[in-house]
């Protein structure tokens, strides 16, 4: 990335907005300075602008900073998840209806995912997953469709910071890998996870857009191997789920079009 000469300042607003988004119980002055490695004093100015005008709040409390309600314009406020489920109940049935399989909505917490509402399959053997649980953000279509449409600079500083376990021979570990995975699902528009994080396991994904094109959350149809083929999820199913997020993403964003795709696969270096 080339940065543009005179604009430090700028850089390190979004660098320190970037560093509150990664943290999602709330981060400390002293925390955020050794990250950013800058002075004490610097990251408390910028943290100061970014208060003032609603970027970031301060728990009067815990001290700690986290993101305000003016972060949603890049994409990365945690929805209110009871709100965000509620709203969503009526689109997730018909998908699950038409589908039979399990269908998930997710959110990114963090460095994780966090299931927001799962709607159980119809058949006896099924992929499920209980509300509030964390898993991977690499190891699953979930997580790979919202890290391949968040905001380039949080990108950025995410990627090299997740935890890349293996837990299958499928698990991408290599940072590279997981990079270019991310460049084709934002050109297809959907993600695959092909028994990355358990074995006989399938799912495909597709984000929830703001208005900018910033994922919010993803929604999820997934199922036993046997039952569901990468032709099928890709042929089948991805069309349903892109339908499904499009939906979802104007019951949010209700007075604003959504765009449904905001890059190509090429990123700027």
């Amino acid at each position: 990335m080339v940065e543009v000469p005179g604009a430090q300042a700028a850089y390190r607003l979004l660098d320190v907005l970037s560093e509150l988004g990664i943290h999602a119980g709330g981060a400390s002055l002293t925390g955020l300075a050794q990250a950013l490695e800058l002075p004490l004093s610097t990251t408390r100015r910028l943290l100061r602008v970014l208060c003032d005008r609603g970027f970031a709040v301060q728990d009067e409390v815990t001290r700690l900073y986290e993101l305000g309600p003016q972060a949603r314009i890049l994409g990365t406020l945690r929805l209110d998840r009871r709100s965000l489920g509620e709203l969503a109940l009526p689109v997730l049935e018909e998908l699950r209806e038409t589908t039979g399989e399990t269908v998930f909505l997710s959110v990114r917490d963090g460095m994780e995912l966090t299931y927001v509402e799962c709607l159980r399959a119809v058949h006896p053997v099924q992929m499920y997953g209980e509300v509030g649980q964390r898993v991977p953000l690499h190891a699953t279509s979930q997580g790979k469709a919202i890290l391949a449409f968040l905001p380039e600079v949080l990108v950025d500083r995410l990627l090299p910071r997740l935890d890349l376990a293996r837990f299958t021979p499928n698990t991408i570990t290599d940072l590279a890998e997981l990079k270019a995975d991310l460049a084709a699902i934002r050109e297809r528009r959907f993600a695959l996870n092909l028994e990355e994080r358990e074995p006989g396991v399938h799912s495909v994904s597709a984000a929830v857009l703001d208005p900018l094109g910033n994922a919010v959350a993803s929604v999820c149809v997934g199922a036993p191997s046997f039952r569901l083929t990468p032709e099928q999820m890709a042929d089948d199913l991805a069309p349903l789920l892109l339908k499904a997020a499009e939906q979802l993403s104007h019951l949010l964003f209700p007075r604003v079009a959504v765009r449904p795709s905001r890059r190509s696969g090429a990123r700027r270096r």
